[in-house]
């Protein structure tokens, strides 16, 4: 029971001579499948033949991917689509952002999981501008409001029909597939959702800035971002403080102290600066 934005495009297959529609559906799933594995892969920064290697095999070998491919679901689009959406919030590119939030809405359900990403107000206007277009669409599509009422009313009687189907692969339909009876079972697919949503919201709510993430403060400021100090010092062999000789010179040249002199920074960790013209050593 997709939305009716889907309409036109379901409706250009159903055109199509069969083999030829199915070919087309099979490029359609296929690259879908790609966008996914690609986004996933930009998102994590990694650009190794082997990690791509590994997602492709995982991807293939999931019982998602497999049945979306198998049965020809539209879940796999929007899956692509959300990946895709997420990369692009990520990357300040608009249009993009907006396009694949539309894609996502394919499956509204999983759109749903883009809330989750909500954390900045580039993010925020390009999944609205995306639900404006969904809605527009939809409600071109579907008939107007008579016609979209009437899609709502077709996917409750739907989702009553597969409540319980164990190819839904929700904690109600597994309490059911274990023993439980109808009404416990409703209740634990009710509490688990809440629960989702709770933690939904209040992972997105206390999302903040934290100065010790400087990929989050990039995105978050659109600007280069150099942090971290201590842990590069670190393994370059440092101490830990790479600033400090450097803050050191400074201080000692403004103050007017006589060189050489050695200064000795005691903190968590002891550092040791010895200065004399321009030799600073650490």
């Amino acid at each position: 029971m997709g939305p009716a934005v889907a309409l036109p495009v379901f409706g250009a297959l159903a055109r199509l001579p069969q083999p030829l529609a199915v070919r087309v559906w099979s490029g359609l799933l296929a690259a879908a499948f790609a966008a996914l594995v690609i986004a996933s892969l930009l998102l994590v920064r990694t650009r190794r033949v082997t990690a791509l290697a590994a997602a492709l095999v995982l991807g293939i070998a999931s019982g998602t991917a497999t049945s979306a491919i198998a049965l020809g679901q539209v879940a796999l689009i929007s899956a692509a689509g959300i990946a895709c959406a997420l990369l692009a919030y990520e990357r300040r590119a608009p249009v993009a952002a907006v396009l694949a939030t539309l894609v996502a809405g394919l499956q509204p359900n999983l759109a749903l999981a883009l809330v989750g990403r909500m954390r900045d107000r580039f993010a925020v206007l390009c999944a609205a501008l995306g639900a404006l277009a969904f809605a527009a669409l939809t409600l071109a599509a579907g008939g107007g409001l008579h016609g979209f009422a009437l899609y709502l009313q077709r996917l409750a009687q739907h989702a009553g029909a597969e409540r319980f189907a164990t190819i839904q692969y929700t904690p109600a339909a597994l309490a059911w597939s274990f023993g439980a009876a109808e009404p416990l079972a409703s209740a634990v697919g009710t509490t688990c959702g809440l629960a989702a949503v709770v933690a939904a919201v209040t992972v997105t709510v206390r999302a903040r800035l934290d100065a010790r993430d400087g990929a989050l403060l990039a995105r978050q400021t659109g600007i280069d971002v150099i942090n971290d100090f201590r842990s590069a010092d670190v393994k370059a062999g440092g101490q830990g403080a790479p600033l400090m000789p450097l803050y050191h010179a400074a201080l000692a040249r403004k103050s007017g102290l006589a060189e050489p002199l050695v200064v000795v920074n005691i903190g968590g960790i002891g550092n040791v600066t010895y200065i004399e013209g321009d030799t600073v050593l650490a």
